[in-house]
């Protein structure tokens, strides 16, 4: 059901870029860490040679593809999550990033589209935006009101 009173900010005002990429650099940690222990087992196993195995290794090496594949979709997408945020803030005196000015009305779809459904979804604020500038809701239209 459409709002007409507000809207909600879903890009926040901040966001800690460091603990993004951190995330980031932790699950390929994890990933490259089974690559190893995938590809010791099957250094191991490969020394037998009976075919009970070679299904054992043959599921092992599918794993062990797997797993690579799911290493460079993490890569990837850390990179374009690094483009989207530098992209739409700017650094701070904090470890925080700050959502550039021309960005704070909230108003272009394409920074929207990250936080709704994009990689960013796991970041989406949900707090009362009240714009400064542009008159979209009942709320920034109270805004202007002089009350006496």
């Amino acid at each position: 059901m459409p709002n007409d009173l507000y809207d909600e900010e879903v890009a926040p005002s901040y966001i800690s870029k460091d603990d993004i990429i951190k995330e980031y650099n932790d699950k390929i940690l994890i990933h490259q860490t089974l690559i190893s222990e995938l590809e010791e087992y099957i250094a191991k196993e490969c020394l037998r040679q009976d075919k009970a195995n070679q299904k054992k290794i043959q599921k092992w090496q599918e794993d062990l593809e797997a797993k690579k594949a799911e290493i460079q979709r993490l890569e990837l997408e850390k990179n374009e999550v690094d483009t989207i945020i530098n992209t739409f803030y700017e650094k701070d005196n904090s470890k925080k990033w700050r959502l550039k000015n021309s960005y704070c009305e909230r108003l272009d779809e394409k920074l929207l589209a990250h936080f709704k459904n994009g990689l960013l979804t796991a970041y989406t604020s949900s707090d009362v935006l009240i714009r400064q500038d542009k008159v979209v809701k009942i709320l920034d239209q109270m805004r202007k009101i002089v009350w006496k």
